[in-house]
């Protein structure tokens, strides 16, 4: 993905206030040109996609587990079964490590899984790793890579 005249549009679905600062403060930090646009809940984030049928998907989105109003398995759910969305990378972006999570998130359709870092170093690492993941193939090639720390 060549990105040297346009920003990588990510959208971050999380209920967490401190966790999307967390996410804000790792972004801040990427030397590649980002644009982040983040949503409360599953619900928001759907109506946003829905809403702006007109513009170009993001290129990565990433998406708690578990929220209100709709989780992250659902927001997935309705993501893959839109065929406009069918190539949009989606990370799962969560506190879970419970298996039967990381085996829906798959079965559903999710591009990787990610467990939130404790620390900042981890999560910007783990965030880089993703950034180079789409950049060299858009999360075409392999699956079910998952990152762990903390």
């Amino acid at each position: 993905m060549d990105n040297t005249a346009h920003p990588i549009h990510i959208i971050l679905v999380d209920d967490d206030p401190d966790d999307r600062f967390f996410f804000r403060e790792i972004v801040s930090e990427i030397k590649t040109p980002l644009e982040l646009k983040e949503f409360e809940d599953g619900e928001a984030f759907l109506n946003y996609l829905k809403e702006c049928s007109s513009i170009p998907p993001p290129h990565l989105v990433l998406l708690d587990i578990n929220m209100p109003k709709k989780n992250g398995i659902e927001c997935l759910q309705e993501l893959r079964a839109d065929h406009r969305f069918n190539d949009l990378p989606v990370v799962m972006f969560t506190t879970s490590t419970n298996i039967r999570d990381i085996e829906d998130s798959y079965n559903h359709g999710a591009n990787n899984f990610v467990k939130k870092a404790y620390t900042f170093e981890e999560g910007k690492n783990a965030f880089e790793s993703l950034l180079k993941k789409l950049e060299n193939d858009g999360f075409k090639e392999g699956g079910r890579d998952s990152f762990f720390m903390g």
